[in-house]
């Protein structure tokens, strides 16, 4: 959760330009008497210039609350706007979370969740980086190729497959849950196949990939991704002669 604890903390909404217009919504819960009372609030803003808004209030002295959800949308038909959300304590202001709302699409926090981003059609939208998540249990060692691709804890071939064994269950559509690993790429490519309680029972997944190490082959390829199913995805690079590269992957279930 998202806690403003001191009667100065604030959450508040940096726009970049100005449109009609950015509607925010947050539902909170306000604590006291020692956390044995709750009381539900909420708070609904509309902006519509570059400025600086406050979205979620000061609680009041001796009152801690507790924010639930919080969603920024831009109804705007044709602008985008640059969002920059904040988190002040009265004395420092730091930045949680930044990105260009593109027409009609939506940012959203919810408790457990965190932040994440909804296209104009409504769908999660993915290719774009956020808070890497926790590493999943070590799986089992892969079988070792000609030039094999780096697992967990073992090296893979080409052919092999990275095994990893979520301890959180095997995910299913609407949660959460997170498998990560590394993998090496060879003549540009990495499958990675998942196991076990790592496995998502469909498709409704995204993948995080990152370059750890300097690029190989003939030039700096772009990487990309492709699901083939709940445990199955392939790791690409545009450059196929490239089986130097290492990468690390995380897959998110929602």
């Amino acid at each position: 959760m998202i806690l403003l604890t001191t009667a100065s903390s604030l959450i508040e909404v940096v726009t970049g330009s100005g449109v009609s217009s950015i509607n925010v919504q947050a539902s909170f819960v306000d604590l006291s008497g020692a956390g044995t009372i709750q009381t539900p609030g909420q708070l609904n803003t509309l902006i519509t210039t570059a400025t600086t808004t406050t979205v979620v209030a000061s609680p009041a002295a001796s009152v801690q609350r507790a924010l639930k959800n919080l969603c920024i949308f831009n109804s705007d038909p044709s602008n985008s706007c640059s969002i920059n959300i904040t988190h002040t304590d009265g004395t420092h202001a730091v930045e949680i979370f930044n990105y260009t709302l593109l027409p009609d699409e939506s940012i959203y926090w919810s408790e457990g969740r965190g932040f994440y981003v909804l296209t104009s059609a409504g769908s999660l939208k993915s290719g774009m980086t956020g808070p890497t998540g926790p590493t999943g249990a070590t799986g089992s060692q892969g079988v070792t190729g000609p030039t094999g691709a780096t697992g967990s804890r073992g090296v893979t071939g080409p052919t092999g497959a990275i095994t990893i064994s979520d301890e959180t269950g095997t995910p299913a559509l609407g949660d959460s849950n997170i498998a990560s690993g590394d993998a090496t790429l060879a003549s540009g490519t990495a499958t990675i196949t998942l196991t076990g309680a790592a496995v998502f029972a469909g498709t409704n997944y995204v993948v995080q990939v990152t370059r750890t190490s300097a690029p190989g082959g003939t030039g700096l390829g772009v990487l990309y991704y492709t699901i083939s199913s709940g445990s199955v995805f392939v790791i690409d690079s545009t450059d196929s002669t490239d089986s130097t590269s290492t990468v690390s992957w995380t897959a998110i279930g929602f």
